[in-house]
């Protein structure tokens, strides 16, 4: 996703501006912390920044992605994957068991 900028000449990647910031901020993040942030942003990185502000204070500091789909309401992506594995491999009563 990109964020278009009214005094940049180009559309600004969401994630890599993100993570300057967390940066500059001395926040501790995850790889995929930045992913669901930026995907719950949709596209803005206003909203990805006010995000971003409230998972630091919900995760105390540190950004993990577990903490951040929890947050958000959302299943992690790994969980996501082994639905999708169950389904396709005709095992998804033993993914809704668990």
């Amino acid at each position: 996703m990109f964020a278009v900028s009214s005094k940049e000449p180009h559309p600004i990647p969401i994630k890599e501006r993100l993570e300057e910031v967390l940066s500059e901020e001395n926040v501790k993040y995850d790889a995929e912390s930045i992913n669901q942030i930026s995907r719950a942003g949709r596209g803005s990185l206003r909203d990805c920044l006010t995000i971003a502000d409230q998972a630091i204070a919900f995760c105390n500091g540190k950004l993990i992605g577990s903490d951040i789909s929890e947050m958000l309401g959302t299943l992690p992506y790994d969980h996501v994957y082994e639905l999708i594995d169950c389904v396709f491999n005709e095992k998804a009563t033993k993914w809704l068991r668990a």
